[in-house]
């Protein structure tokens, strides 16, 4: 649990919602993919994840790692 005191709650601002449209009109992600794709962008914060379609990505710094 003393990870969980680390993290930090981001809203939705209007950066993030203009890449999160952007995303999902240039590719197939789910929503909710978009808004996580968005969110590191807006950030300037790298994304940690296994989902190789995220790495298609243009200007998302993406960290893959194998499950």
């Amino acid at each position: 649990m003393e990870i969980l005191s680390e993290l930090v709650i981001v809203n939705i601002t209007e950066e993030i919602k203009k890449h999160t449209i952007q995303i999902r009109k240039n590719s197939s992600l789910k929503l909710p993919d978009c808004i996580i794709a968005a969110t590191s962008m807006a950030l300037a914060i790298p994304l940690i994840s296994a989902d190789k379609q995220l790495s298609n990505l243009k200007g998302l710094n993406i960290i893959l790692y194998e499950k």
